[in-house]
């Protein structure tokens, strides 16, 4: 993650969001969820930053079909679940969004 450190200095938030985006593929893959989650929140920070709140989405999905278990442990669920709405809100569906954080 020293790659995705030195290109937030930069402001350098497609390559965050590239970065992050890989890390996420990867965790995920290995069926770590808490590494996925860490790569998740870096991948929505840096889409909102971006102006792409939305990229996040398909990410999102995966997440939480493969982790809805292993959400009450997470020390962040409430954070993601705001983040989540935020990428939704970003695609045009606000009704999601508002359920999501419900």
């Amino acid at each position: 993650m020293k790659a995705v450190a030195e290109a937030q200095t930069k402001g350098d938030y497609a390559k965050v969001l590239d970065l992050c985006d890989q890390a996420f593929e990867i965790w995920d893959k290995a069926g770590n969820g808490s590494r996925a989650y860490l790569a998740i929140e870096c991948l929505s920070d840096a889409s909102v930053k971006n102006g792409k709140p939305a990229v996040a989405l398909p990410r999102y999905a995966s997440f939480f079909k493969s982790y809805a278990g292993e959400l009450r442990n997470v020390p962040g669920r409430l954070r993601l679940r705001n983040n989540y709405a935020i990428a939704l809100e970003g695609a045009g569906r606000r009704a999601e969004a508002i359920a999501a954080l419900e």
